[in-house]
């Protein structure tokens, strides 16, 4: 977590890894997602909307919940990604209540 306030290059790539990593513990990536969040860039977007096909419902969860709290301001980009996984069995009910958040 302390990565989330580094503010760096450096710090964004390495929570990315962690992230990316499906070798890695589903909590440990999900508090890296989590980190991200601060890093409002294109490849942490990217990062967000490549995780909503992760084998690893949790991940998928998460980013869900991620792309919503990093990048919610921006309506017309995170809705489409939200609409796309309410079919989702893990990350449906998710992607349902952050676009009634998201509101229209």
């Amino acid at each position: 977590r302390a990565l989330a306030f580094a503010g760096t290059d450096e710090a964004a790539a390495a929570l990315m890894r962690k992230f990316a990593d499906a070798g890695e513990l589903t909590g440990v990536r999900q508090h890296a997602a989590d980190s991200l969040t601060r890093y409002q860039t294109d490849a942490v977007f990217a990062a967000f909307i490549a995780a909503l096909d992760d084998a690893d419902g949790g991940i998928r969860t998460q980013a869900v919940v991620s792309l919503y709290n990093g990048f919610g301001y921006d309506k017309p980009r995170v809705r489409p990604h939200l609409e796309r996984m309410i079919a989702d069995a893990e990350a449906g009910e998710t992607a349902k209540l952050y676009l009634e958040r998201l509101g229209r």
